[in-house]
């Protein structure tokens, strides 16, 4: 008789973190969650001390980029792989005040925020994961030697490039002298930055772990496309337990930031209990491998089946992703 799957439930919190320069953030935590029993409606938050927080920066807000655009990729890494993702929208995007700037410089104060958020109400330490024209602003953030808990980077279409270099060149120097673990992901037909050119500044690059993917026959939007998603998951992925893990000691960064005084962890937790009475959620239920009984979930939830190896367990995503 076949063991009986457990299902698997990624619940959607919204939370609003605030800037140095006193804008609001608002934002996506993706939790993944299993059922504590095969028969029963209660679920607990899977929470791996061994996975870090994967902390997804979107691509340009001047052209339409968005938090949402990264949903995707945050669904999948939390229900397939369990990894608690975050997902959130820049400055002057949507709900998130405050005006986006043409070079991204003040972004970054944004993503610094939401990385101290982190630190403060998930307490584990950061993948940082930045798109085409978030991959700069993502790259300055994880660089600045103030936030060592983010332990790592993957890049996806970094905009190396001559005329990319006019508005992003400034944010390239963070990243070159990070000695952190990075991946660096590209279609070898990207307009905006060529191979060779990727090869150069990644050469340039600090630190033993600098790795580069070249996906054959793409170009720079097309990598951005739902249809990699799934790719690019499992690149986030096996980059995380074959190179990170095996250099970094992500155990003991959850440990140092766990425990990063009493009082003030108590302090949190109380702001955690109210915060958890004004966010918004929402439940997408999946049943790993197993067909049926979606009828027993509660109606108000969004109910999606999760199946090994198939694109139907993609979260319905039909954006266009921008630079």
């Amino acid at each position: 008789m076949a063991k009986p799957a457990t299902k698997i439930k990624v619940r959607v919190q919204r939370f609003v973190a605030t800037t140095i320069d006193h804008i609001k953030i608002n934002g996506n935590v993706w939790w993944p969650q299993r059922a504590i029993s095969t028969v029963s409606k209660q679920y607990e938050t899977i929470s791996d001390i061994s996975k870090p927080v994967l902390l997804f920066v979107h691509q340009w807000s001047k052209m339409g980029g968005a938090g949402s655009l990264m949903e995707n990729m945050a669904y999948n890494m939390a229900i397939k792989n369990q990894y608690t993702s975050i997902t959130f929208d820049m400055r002057g995007v949507n709900k998130s005040t405050g005006s986006s700037t043409w070079s991204g410089h003040n972004e970054v104060n944004d993503i610094l925020c939401v990385t101290e958020w982190i630190k403060l109400n998930i307490a584990k330490p950061i993948i940082i994961i930045g798109s085409s024209a978030g991959a700069p602003i993502a790259g300055s953030a994880f660089g600045d030697i103030n936030y060592p808990y983010i332990i790592g980077g993957i890049f996806i279409g970094y905009p190396f490039g001559f005329w990319s270099s006019i508005i992003f060149g400034k944010h390239y120097n963070k990243i070159i002298q990070s000695e952190k673990p990075k991946l660096f992901v590209q279609g070898d037909s990207d307009g905006f930055t060529s191979v060779s050119t990727l090869q150069g500044y990644v050469e340039k690059c600090k630190g033993d772990i600098n790795e580069i993917y070249i996906e054959k026959d793409i170009g720079h939007f097309g990598l951005e496309s739902p249809q990699f998603d799934l790719m690019i998951c499992e690149l986030i992925h096996q980059f995380v337990t074959e190179k990170v893990s095996k250099n970094v000691d992500i155990k003991l960064w959850h440990q140092r930031l766990d425990g990063m005084g009493d009082d003030e962890d108590n302090d949190n937790d109380d702001n955690k209990e109210q915060e958890e009475d004004q966010v918004e959620e929402k439940e997408i239920v999946n049943e790993d491998g197993n067909e049926g009984d979606d009828e027993e979930e509660e109606e108000e939830e969004e109910e999606q089946e999760y199946v090994e190896d198939s694109n139907e367990n993609n979260k319905n995503n039909n954006d266009s992703k921008n630079v």
